[in-house]
């Protein structure tokens, strides 16, 4: 299958288990879900700044930004899943923009900050190629920075050939590299729990001599 199929088929088997709007159709547990949020809201300013959420989900980090007293200038979320979408626009303010469809099919005006939050975590063949070119778009779309979150490899554990291979496409250092030859300002945070870690890339500014 697909990324498209494999999302799909994942996300009806949670609805199935948990039902729509319940925290655990798109996280393990609420927890972890704020874990990631802490460490991507500690990142930058976003009051006033224009933000795009990819696989925005239930627009929970729009949320979670408001409660930390930050206000973005204009929200824009977009998710793969529909009824992802049809929840979030029910129970986000009328500013907030939210988009269905494949992020890589669809036109998106530039925005300051994109962020990208645990919307990798579902494993299918041809995830490095995928997830590489919405990295690209979001480093594309962004006027001042990006950051997504990947899991560790960390969380792997035993000599499965899938698993493997996933090692290699998550390790840390992978994703330094890819942001080092984008720019030269970058950081990794591993620092905020065991299973999980965060990119940020920041565009170069001009250099004032």
């Amino acid at each position: 299958m697909n990324y498209k199929e494999e999302n799909n088929l994942y996300y009806n088997n949670t609805k199935k288990a948990y039902g729509e709007g319940n925290p655990k159709v798109l996280w393990q547990n609420e927890k972890l879900q704020v874990m990631r949020f802490s460490k991507q809201a500690s990142l930058f300013d976003y009051n006033n700044k224009s933000i795009l959420d990819v696989g925005c989900g239930y627009g929970d980090f729009y949320f979670y930004l408001l409660e930390k007293r930050m206000l973005p200038q204009a929200y824009t979320g977009i998710d793969l899943i529909q009824s992802h979408c049809d929840f979030a626009r029910n129970r986000l303010p009328e500013e907030a923009f939210i988009i269905n469809g494949d992020f890589l099919e669809i036109s998106v005006p530039e925005v300051d900050i994109a962020v990208l939050s645990g919307a990798f975590n579902v494993y299918f063949n041809g995830w490095l190629s995928v997830v590489s070119s919405i990295i690209d778009k979001m480093w594309l779309l962004s006027k001042e920075a990006i950051t997504f979150n990947i899991r560790s490899p960390h969380s792997l554990q035993g000599d499965h050939p899938q698993k493997s291979q996933q090692i290699r496409e998550l390790d840390p250092s992978f994703w330094c590299k890819y942001a080092h030859n984008k720019t030269s300002k970058y950081a990794l945070y591993h620092d905020y729990m065991p299973n999980d870690y965060t990119i940020v890339m920041w565009k170069d500014q001009e250099i004032l001599l």
